[in-house]
């Protein structure tokens, strides 16, 4: 929470009240974009399982012709 912002809601004077509202609009704007936030986070961490799991089955892919070839070599007479 930021330093110059009162916990407390001062009706007396309207800097007070100035000062209040800022602080308000501050700490609404972070609520809303805290779930874009997160939306954007949850869509990369998406992506990037997404590119990790092709990424194992081309290696897999890749390590099987490897061994499929060197059988194919070592039993041919």
């Amino acid at each position: 929470m930021r330093s110059d912002i009162k916990g407390d809601i001062d009706t007396n004077t309207r800097a007070g009240i100035g000062h209040d509202l800022e602080g308000l609009k501050i700490m609404i704007g972070k609520a809303a974009n805290g779930p874009a936030s997160l939306g954007s986070l949850q869509q990369r961490i998406g992506m990037q399982a997404d590119f990790a799991g092709k990424f194992t089955d081309s290696i897999e892919s890749g390590a099987s012709r490897l061994v499929d070839t060197d059988m194919e070599e070592v039993s041919s007479p």
